[in-house]
């Protein structure tokens, strides 16, 4: 028996209240023995006549795929694939219990178990506890500063559970209650596990405050309740880093506000986004205990003169009524502006059209002062439209300048990134956009037969192209774009025709291709990751063929906490290294909680827990 944990970070079988449980034979023995009114696990839902894995059977085609009718019974068939997978179940929406206790289930994860573990196993779906509480502050009593009183701090609430996997964060969010005469302004259901506790309280001057919870199922299974009241340090007592941001000819005049925020080493806030006054100042409340890494100097917004700068300002852990002086910083740009402008057009060899409504991002580097001797640069973007003639024009501080074109979707045009031959403009220039056609990636979607050349062609299989990198050309230019946060189309999907074949347009870059076969095909998908999509024109197309193999299944059953069967269930089955999780499958479960996922053997050999 294994001890009840929502996430696990070493290889072990699923939890459940009762540990995992054997393959289900006995189950039906004992149904068929006692009859059917003394049934030990009644389903909720109604089996229809077509339905599989119902336990018992008269043929194989009662069963699921992945088990075998022997003895009249629905048994799994072995499976002894021991690599490191992972587990999440996305439970029904108000699914009715039938226990008289109210019960509720979240979304629940099981990391670093293996198909062998989960196969002819029960996967026991923990139930989600309440957690309630209040947020507040012992503040000073007005005309008493040697009294305090307590004060409740409206927040917004954000539980994330730590050990997730890769890339699939489980986070549930709740926001306290106003009313003044709530107890436990805040109340939330989480299942047993570990969280980080993120509290972003309403008031602007207040910092966001971290903590770890772990809801532990031993206790809850006796008190099914967590009470957690959460004691914020009065504004008083938070630290905080003062200073002034004043241009470098600076004559006394009132300056236009910035944005600021105290960051770590992880790019996490320490502080909300406070704001200059028309002299430059600023004071900003920091968290207690934060390592603070840099002093972030937020772009005012998209049409705004002045770049985000990133300000060294490495400290210990903050302590409570620290205050820290940054004293004068000078940060600023050339007053003198350059004028850019130009076309946005399809490349000459392609009749030179130009290309209206297209986004053209100009992505900057300029110098904007020092601090503590050495120079600072601050990043710099501005997001315009080409005009019904596919042009654009925009007035500039003097700097590095790099561009980047996104067509509308419509378009048979790809997106560019493009550095000009002279980055720094520090006069007046034209830069005309020349976007090459997209590329088009064609191919034919097989069944592996015997010899492991294509049997049959597939219709209707689905393929997915997941966008992951653009090319080594375009690589120190994207790196801008991630860091402000502008959006690539990550996903497209296509259907195979009738005939197998598939054609799909893409922009340059690297792709995860993903094929996913047609439902009860008893095939497995296929993954190819980090595909290289080139920019070659010279060639028409690139073909990508694919031939999915026959699938192995996990069969297992879901019960709720109830102890009863869960149904209309979504289990999925996931891959993961280098932290990235690969979805090897899904299945639903039936009337009586019972699944079968199909997955591909040969993805599992770079899987690591």
């Amino acid at each position: 028996m294994f001890a009840p944990k929502l996430f696990h970070s070493q290889a072990q079988p699923p939890p459940s209240h009762r540990g995992l449980r054997k393959p289900l034979w006995w189950l039906g023995i004992l149904l068929v023995f006692l009859g059917t009114g003394c049934a030990l696990i009644q389903p909720p839902g109604t089996p229809n006549d077509n339905e599989q894995g119902l336990i018992n059977c008269s043929s194989q085609r009662d069963c699921l795929p992945g088990q075998n009718c022997i003895a009249e019974l629905c048994t799994a068939e072995a499976n002894n694939d021991t690599q490191a997978v992972s587990v999440q179940l996305i439970p029904p929406n108000n699914h009715n219990f039938k226990s008289e206790e109210k019960l509720s289930i979240n979304k629940q994860q099981w990391v670093g178990v293996t198909p062998k573990q989960l196969n002819g196993k029960v996967l026991r779906a923990w139930t989600a506890y309440t957690i309630s509480g209040k947020i507040y502050a012992m503040e000073p009593v007005v005309n008493k500063p040697n009294e305090t009183e307590e004060s409740k701090v409206p927040a917004r609430i954000r539980f994330i559970g730590i050990n997730a996997i890769p890339g699939l964060q489980l986070t549930w969010e709740v926001s306290t209650d106003p009313r003044p005469s709530l107890t436990a302004p805040y109340q939330h259901n989480l299942s047993p596990g570990e969280y980080i506790m993120e509290v972003w309280p309403q008031d602007a001057s207040r910092p966001p405050h971290r903590s770890k919870v772990v809801m532990d199922n031993e206790t809850l299974s006796k008190t099914p309740f967590m009470k957690l009241d959460l004691e914020l340090p009065a504004k008083r007592d938070y630290p905080k880093v003062t200073g002034q941001l004043l241009p470098p000819d600076y004559k006394g005049e009132d300056l236009p506000s910035l944005r600021l925020q105290v960051m770590n080493a992880n790019d996490e806030p320490l502080s909300k986004i406070v704001e200059t006054n028309s002299k430059g100042e600023f004071s900003i409340l920091m968290t207690v205990g934060g390592v603070p890494h840099h002093l972030r100097i937020y772009q005012r917004d998209t049409n705004g003169t002045h770049p985000q700068v990133d300000i060294p300002f490495e400290h210990e852990a903050l302590k409570k009524e620290e205050t820290i002086e940054l004293g004068k910083l000078t940060i600023g740009i050339s007053a003198a502006n350059v004028r850019i402008e130009g076309t946005v057009q399809a490349r000459q060899q392609d009749g030179g059209y130009p290309i209206p409504d297209t986004s053209v991002r100009i992505l900057g580097e300029l110098d904007v002062g020092q601090y503590k001797s050495k120079p600072l640069k601050g990043s710099y973007l501005r997001i315009l439209r080409t005009d019904s003639n596919g042009r654009y024009s925009i007035s500039l501080p003097q700097g590095k300048y790099n561009f980047e074109a996104i067509p509308p979707g419509t378009s048979d045009r790809s997106r560019a990134y493009i550095v000009p031959t002279q980055s720094y403009f520090h006069a007046d220039r034209k830069v005309d956009l020349e976007l090459s056609p997209k590329r088009r990636i064609v191919g034919k979607i097989c069944e592996k037969g015997q010899e492991g050349s294509c049997s049959a062609t597939l219709s209707n299989a689905q393929i997915q192209a997941l966008w992951r990198s653009p090319l080594p050309q375009t690589q120190s230019q994207f790196k801008t774009v991630q860091a402000t946060a502008i959006p690539v189309t990550p996903f497209r999907t296509q259907l195979s025709r009738t005939d197998g074949t598939y054609e799909i347009a893409l922009d340059p870059g690297y792709y995860d291709f993903v094929y996913v076969p047609p439902t009860d095909s008893g095939l497995a998908r296929l993954i190819r990751s980090q595909v290289k999509v080139d920019n070659d024109s010279s060639q028409p197309y690139i073909q990508f063929d694919a031939i999915l193999p026959q699938a192995k299944h996990v069969v297992g059953q879901v019960l709720g906490p109830d102890g009863l069967p869960l149904p209309n269930t979504t289990v999925e089955l996931y891959s993961h290294s280098n932290n990235t999780a690969q979805l090897l499958g899904r299945a639903i479960t039936n009337s009586q909680g019972f699944y079968s996922i199909p997955y591909n053997t040969s993805l599992l050999s770079q899987s690591k827990p």
